[in-house]
């Protein structure tokens, strides 16, 4: 078996046993949320040179946001508030 498949295997098995956990943590966070830009490329480009955008996607982003897409994609029941400034 190669890499891949065992992390293949290590994955499906994560994901069943955070189905097991769903709602077994209740965590309450306060922070800030904001959007992410993900930009995808071929190559990374060098000094004074550029690449092209190949794909781009928003994501939940800042340190609430983002720990509580992880947070939730292990089971937990998360709540959040976020801070204004």
């Amino acid at each position: 078996m190669n890499s891949m498949q065992q992390t293949a295997i290590r994955k499906k098995s994560f994901r069943r046993n955070a189905a097991e956990r769903k709602g077994t943590m209740k965590i309450y966070l306060y922070g800030m949320i904001c959007g992410s830009n993900s930009f995808r490329l071929n190559e990374f480009p060098k000094p004074d040179e550029y690449s092209e955008i190949q794909q781009y996607a928003r994501f939940i982003g800042g340190e609430t946001g983002t720990c509580a897409t992880v947070l939730s994609s292990l089971g937990a029941e998360v709540r959040i508030e976020r801070a204004c400034q």
